[in-house]
This record gives C-alpha cells, structure tokens and sequence, in this order.
C-alpha cells in the first residue's frame, strides 16, 4: 500500500476560495464547487481573517487554473497526478 499525498494548493488558489466566501456564497457550496473539504476552506477564511493564510513551500501545488473555473471536479486524482510530473 502507497501512502497518501496531501493536496498541496497555491496561495492564490485559496485566496480565490475565500473571496467567494466573502462575496456571500457558503463555504458548503464554494468548498463543493472547488472540490476541497469544508473543513479546510473553513481553516483558510479563518486563516485570513487572522492574517496568516499562506501558500505551500512546494512547487507541486495544485493552482487555480489546474482546479478549473469554478465547476465542481469529480476526480482530484487527474490533477494531483499533473502535479507530480
């Protein structure tokens, strides 16, 4: 058995995610259009909130474009592979 990667996503990526937080949208509904868990976008608007949302120390981080334009993913494992290349 393999072990698990965590995703690894960009500064930007996460700073979009809370914007839409922000502009009004539940973080249920934002968290499933991104395909991250709720518990996480919860962490980064609270991160930000607190001034301390930061980006990953890898270049293997999965970025906005990579994630897509707002439409819900079914599979992470596509981009996760692109990013380990």
């Amino acid at each position: 058995m393999t072990k698990a990667t965590r995703a690894q996503y960009t500064i930007e990526f996460k700073q979009e995610a809370v914007r839409m937080v922000e502009s009004g949208q539940s973080i249920a509904a934002a968290a499933r259009s991104l395909g991250v868990v709720e518990q996480t976008l919860y962490n980064w608007v609270k991160a930000k909130r607190e001034g301390r949302l930061k980006g990953p120390a890898s270049s293997r981080a999965v970025s906005v474009e990579q994630m897509g334009t707002g439409a819900p993913l079914r599979d992470l494992t596509q981009f996760f592979h692109f990013s380990q290349r």
